[in-house]
């Protein structure tokens, strides 16, 4: 049995994937078929699944348990996308190392120009690539890793003003919906709620946000909040454009940076109801070694998290996490709640 799968299985896909043969077409014409002797058919549904297990064999291969704060190196894997985390550059080389050896057994190699090593620091510094064996990686400042913008300074503000950008693409493909009168204002906000703010908060579970980090997501907002609900005529019959104070009014409060802020305490409370043994709860309840820099440190996740729930007037939130029905109560408070 391979990672408990069992022998039956593994033969009854063995024989599935046994006499594949395909075809090209080139011009409007087919090629002659020919057998595949080698991987998984391109295209087909298992074939990700396959290719999935592999990589689940060679990551418990290399054993790597435990978090950062107790290891040298630890591996996250999502699907194809992997990334390891070390505390130094030997510890690094020695876990890339025994992944290629691993991987090369299985006839999977490592992409060279894929591959790519950052530092994380506080200061930015122009750094070497990273030799490991026959391979060079290069050097980089910044990354995207599921869909997430990783920067060698590990702040927020990249990855938001990445996600603005990429709110106002999404708005502007949909500009002819947003700007046709055969859809009432309803509809059009259902359209911003369901298709253009998910591009923006995407991943916001896990931000930190500071003032000008919410001021820059509401202005893009009302943005789109002035397109959606138009001018308005004021009594000397002048048009002008809606205020703050206005839009809010007509959204009920419920902005973009509140939304945020809701979403980051269903977080919270998805990873408190965790089994103690969970990754994610272990990192939330982990107590780094050590002092923290001099001159004023950034704030922690869990510190900028614990600060809205004192402004909405919690007390016992680890105890009200785990009632599922009562913290998904506050969460949606928390997205309208004037005080965020």
């Amino acid at each position: 049995m391979l990672l408990g799968i069992p022998k039956k299985l593994t033969q009854l896909m063995g024989v599935t994937m046994a006499g594949s043969r395909a075809t090209v077409r080139v011009d409007n014409q087919y090629t002659p078929t020919f057998p595949i002797t080698n991987g998984v058919r391109k295209g087909d549904a298992i074939s990700s699944i396959l290719f999935d297990l592999v990589l689940e064999a060679i990551t418990w291969k290399l054993n790597i348990t435990g978090r950062i704060g107790t290891k040298s190196a630890q591996i996250f894997a999502y699907a194809d996308d992997v990334a390891i985390l070390s505390r130094n550059k030997n510890a690094l080389k020695d876990a890339l190392g025994n992944k290629g050896s691993e991987a090369k057994e299985r006839g999977l190699l490592i992409n060279e120009n894929k591959t790519k090593y950052m530092e994380v620091t506080r200061t930015v510094a122009n750094g070497n690539h990273l030799q490991c064996g026959k391979y060079e990686f290069e050097h980089v400042k910044e990354l995207s890793y599921l869909g997430s913008q990783l920067n060698q300074t590990n702040s927020v503000n990249c990855e938001i003003q990445a996600r603005i950008i990429s709110g106002n693409r999404c708005y502007y493909s949909c500009g002819a919906l947003m700007k046709s009168r055969a859809l009432n204002r309803s509809s059009k906000l259902k359209i911003y709620k369901t298709l253009i703010r998910p591009v923006v908060t995407y991943g916001c579970e896990a931000w930190t946000l500071t003032s000008r980090n919410e001021q820059e997501l509401r202005i893009f907002e009302r943005k789109i909040l002035r397109k959606v609900f138009g001018p308005v005529q004021d009594e000397n019959g002048t048009w002008r454009i809606r205020k703050n104070h206005e839009l809010n009014e007509l959204i009920g409060n419920a902005d973009i940076a509140r939304f945020i802020k809701s979403r980051r305490m269903a977080w919270l409370g998805h990873v408190m109801r965790m089994d103690g043994g969970r990754m994610p709860r272990r990192i939330l309840e982990w107590k780094p070694m050590g002092r923290r820099i001099r001159r004023r440190p950034r704030k922690r996740w869990i510190e900028d998290v614990e600060e809205d729930i004192q402004t909405m007037g919690i007390r016992g939130w680890r105890k009200l996490s785990k009632e599922r029905t009562e913290w998904k109560k506050i969460t949606e408070k928390a997205k309208t709640h004037s005080g965020l």
